[in-house]
């Protein structure tokens, strides 16, 4: 968090009003044992991940890569994790206003 804040006051233009960081599961059934499905599971966070990564694959791989195979192989071993340990990730949310501006 400390370097989004710092970021938000190099930059200038911006007052940081509120700023908090949640913690996510990567499944959303986590909580109900009885719907989870470690393929369904693994797809879902697999195509979270190939949402922003893949442009950097593709970027630095070229189009010889077979994501498709990449993220399948992705999903099956997320999959396999998610079944034996609950995982999760932050995201911060962050509420900011223009310097100078009237609400």
């Amino acid at each position: 968090m400390q370097e989004i804040v710092a970021i938000i006051r190099s930059e200038g233009s911006f007052n940081l009003e509120k700023m908090e960081v949640f913690e996510v599961p990567w499944d959303a059934n986590v909580e109900d044992i009885n719907i989870f499905d470690k393929e369904r599971s693994g797809k879902i966070v697999a195509a979270c991940v190939r949402a922003y990564m893949e442009p950097m694959l593709l970027s630095h791989f070229g189009p010889c890569l077979d994501l498709d195979g990449v993220f399948d192989i992705y999903a099956q071993k997320i999959g396999d994790r998610l079944a034996t340990k609950t995982s999760s990730y932050f995201t911060p949310v962050i509420s900011l206003t223009r310097k100078g501006s009237q609400i």
